[in-house]
């Protein structure tokens, strides 16, 4: 009797805690901020639709906001946020150099900053890999084999130096490494339209090039516009972004490969960190994000797995 009255009294006494703790692990009502690079791809729709399918489960309200490709308009967004007080964070950086200071000053007062794709010197408690550098070397192995390992590559770049485009870049340079395509000078632009302008002056101006890769979507639409254009079926065009544009490119010939980013995986895991730092839990870092290749033999098979439509 005496030892079930100690269990009895022990529950008693304990029940607050439990009741506490889980009223701390309750997260509705928390208001998260999302800070979006830009909002004109199938990327960035299809991540802040997950994003928010997460923290619509968990109560949590949140806002998203547009930088237009702008890194001067990310720094307003999130200092916007920093004054709104927001709960949590959770950044898709245009150009981390710009927006780092103001997330470390946001994360020194403890509010939790969440980074998609790493962002060098920022404190972060947690990041969703892009896979950047793998999906780099992924579109350079698929050239060097396409061009039998003999050419001349330009690389369509951003105009900003950030992390992320540097190391696709870097992986695809390493993955070039020891054939003999000459790799020419980066062209920075920030539409489709620019980079059709610019594919059809190179294609005019030098006779030498066979190929560009292309760091991410908009580049790679508007390379494979200028080649349709021209007609001209010789040159291997590889990006980074299988945006549902790409894979239509893809599927008529005119761009050859695309590495597959997974933005609703993006999004997802985005979200459950944001939760898990909110909820005063250790952030999972053990983040795996897949990784692929489309091409025309795989398109239509891998155009219902990323945005979930049928190929036309």
């Amino acid at each position: 009797m005496k030892k079930l009255l100690s269990i009895c009294l022990v529950l008693l006494l304990t029940l607050p805690l439990l009741a506490t703790a889980s009223a701390e692990a309750d997260v509705s009502g928390k208001f998260v901020g999302l800070a979006m690079h830009f909002l004109m791809d199938d990327y960035a729709k299809f991540f802040v639709q997950s994003f928010g399918e997460v923290l619509d489960a968990a109560g949590v309200s949140y806002e998203i906001t547009d930088a237009k490709a702008d890194a001067a308009k990310q720094l307003d967004d999130v200092t916007s946020f920093h004054t709104k007080e927001v709960d949590g964070l959770v950044i898709v950086p245009f150009d981390e150099n710009a927006v780092r200071d103001i997330c470390n000053e946001i994360a020194a007062e403890g509010t939790p900053v969440v980074a998609v794709t790493y962002m060098p010197a920022t404190n972060v408690v947690g990041t969703v890999p892009g896979g950047d550098y793998e999906n780099g070397f992924l579109a350079g192995e698929f050239m060097r084999e396409r061009m039998n390992g003999v050419g001349k590559v330009y690389i369509f770049d951003t105009p900003i130096v950030a992390f992320r485009m540097s190391e696709r870049i870097r992986g695809f340079r390493k993955a070039l490494e020891g054939s003999e395509i000459i790799i020419d000078s980066v062209k920075n632009a920030t539409t489709s339209e620019m980079y059709m302008n610019i594919t059809i002056d190179l294609l005019n101006s030098d006779p030498n090039v066979t190929g560009f890769f292309c760091n991410y979507g908009v580049p790679a639409i508007g390379c494979g516009q200028a080649l349709e254009q021209l007609n001209r079926t010789d040159i291997t065009v590889v990006s980074i972004d299988a945006d549902y544009s790409v894979m239509q490119l893809i599927t008529a010939g005119w761009v050859q490969g695309a590495a597959a980013q997974f933005p609703a995986i993006h999004g997802e895991k985005a979200a459950e960190m944001i939760l898990q730092a909110l909820r005063g839990e250790e952030v999972n870092q053990n983040v795996e994000i897949p990784h692929a290749l489309v091409t025309i033999e795989n398109a239509a098979e891998m155009c219902e797995i990323l945005w979930g439509k049928v190929l036309e």
